[in-house]
């Protein structure tokens, strides 16, 4: 309901992102009433892993490559 009255301002920016975030918050006010995490209230777990991955860790020339990925992974 607060959705449609607010679609005519637009479905991005400043009002979508509060929506979302109020949207968030409710959801995580509701699976701690009931003691279940969210993604049960969604309709359970789609999956019972994921395969991680990290953004950075630019290749570039160096001469130990394993040492130099390995050093900029612990600055982030």
């Amino acid at each position: 309901m607060i959705y449609a009255r607010l679609r005519d301002h637009g479905q991005k920016g400043v009002v979508i992102e509060g929506l979302s975030g109020i949207d968030i918050a409710l959801w995580d006010v509701k699976g701690k009433y009931f003691g279940v995490p969210v993604h049960q209230l969604l309709g359970g777990a789609q999956r019972s892993h994921i395969i991680a991955y990290a953004t950075g860790l630019h290749r570039r020339k160096a001469e130990d490559l394993t040492r130099y990925l390995a050093e900029e992974a612990a600055r982030t």
